[in-house]
């Protein structure tokens, strides 16, 4: 039988027609050795999702993070513990610098699968042992070499420029960028943060329009985004425009999404202050400074390592800082992490 005609049979469950299919689609041989007999049915579903990974790292190998990027969504969806995806994904956004976007991965991963030590302990790496814009500026200049013009490696690419202190050249693959994804949330707020950092309010101001307040539909953001940063940044450019009671009124939105965010509650506090809520801004800022000691905290202990080997003090430790920044589904498996040490303990005590 030819190779059409045993990949065309419904029937077929040998080895060799995994063997054929995957070497006609990646060329990789030995990939069929790792199934064994059974099921048609079962045999499909297994191959396709087992293709997923590999076409994963095919587009990894190919510089195409992007559609990486779909593969290994799709793989993880049908087999959400699968180690290896996760851990692929987890780099590629590492590398682009979309640290919020692991944060939502691996929480979610924590969410159904508490016990997994290896993801608690990649979550406050993404927190506290961040990709440095030097470092990784190289890769992503070969990766737009070799596949120009995808969007999160272009603003990635513009992000490391800016932090360089390469502002011109920041500029430039900016614009590239909004050229090419007009209506890209996330590079609007990139964008928007350069911009206010180099005192263009109103360039950022336009990039932040949302669609109660243009008529151009190729400049708005969804007024009812959930995107906290789109808030907190149409807070900063009220407040720059002399409209305290508005950027008061946009930063309150930012923390109704994420209500420890220390940036935040400290902005509040100040905004507060020049509404002239003395008692309210006191308060808030009493909060911002004990959340900053909180952070310095956990910070001193993923630098230092102890989340990696920890203690069952550290692990209650943790857990205790992350539930006062609002982030209970770690600070779950970190307190259980601590019970279990204990418990271990007690059992080896004669």
């Amino acid at each position: 039988m030819n190779e059409e005609m045993l990949l065309a049979d419904p029937s077929s469950t040998r080895r060799s027609k995994v063997l054929i299919g995957l070497s006609v689609l990646f060329g990789l041989l030995l990939v069929g050795a790792l199934w064994k007999l059974g099921d048609p049915q079962n045999d499909a579903e297994r191959d396709e999702s087992i293709n997923k990974l590999l076409l994963a790292k095919k587009y990894l190998g190919d510089g195409r993070l992007d559609l990486a990027e779909v593969s290994l969504l799709a793989h993880l969806q049908r087999h959400p513990q699968s180690v290896e995806a996760l851990e692929e994904l987890r780099w590629l956004y590492f590398n682009q610098f979309r640290t919020r976007e692991i944060e939502t991965v691996l929480e979610t991963h924590l969410a159904r699968f508490p016990e997994d030590f290896g993801a608690a302990i990649e979550l406050l790496n993404c927190e506290f042992r961040k990709q440095l814009p030097r470092e990784g500026i190289g890769y992503l200049r070969e990766i737009n070499q070799r596949q120009p013009g995808q969007p999160f490696v272009l603003l990635a690419l513009g992000y490391c420029h800016w932090q360089i202190g390469e502002l011109e050249a920041a500029r430039t693959v900016f614009e590239t960028v909004l050229t090419k994804c007009p209506d890209h949330e996330e590079a609007r707020c990139v964008i928007s943060e350069f911009l206010l950092e180099n005192g263009e309010t109103e360039a950022a101001a336009e990039l932040l329009k949302n669609d109660a307040e243009s008529t151009d539909q190729s400049t708005i953001l969804n007024a009812g985004t959930d995107n906290d940063r789109v808030w907190f940044l149409r807070s900063v450019v009220a407040e720059r425009r002399g409209n305290i009671d508005m950027a008061y009124q946009e930063i309150k939105r930012a923390i109704s999404l994420r209500s420890s965010e220390l940036s935040y509650v400290h902005r509040e506090g100040l905004l507060l202050q020049r509404l002239g809520r003395q008692e309210e801004a006191t308060k808030k800022l009493q909060r911002a400074n004990v959340l900053e000691g909180f952070q310095t905290e956990l910070s001193e202990i993923v630098l230092r390592g102890q989340h990696a080997e920890p203690t069952p003090e550290i692990c209650a430790r943790i857990a205790k800082l992350l539930h006062e920044f609002a982030r209970e589904v770690p600070a779950r498996s970190w307190r259980q992490f601590g019970l279990r040490m204990t418990s271990a303990q007690s059992e080896r005590r004669p």
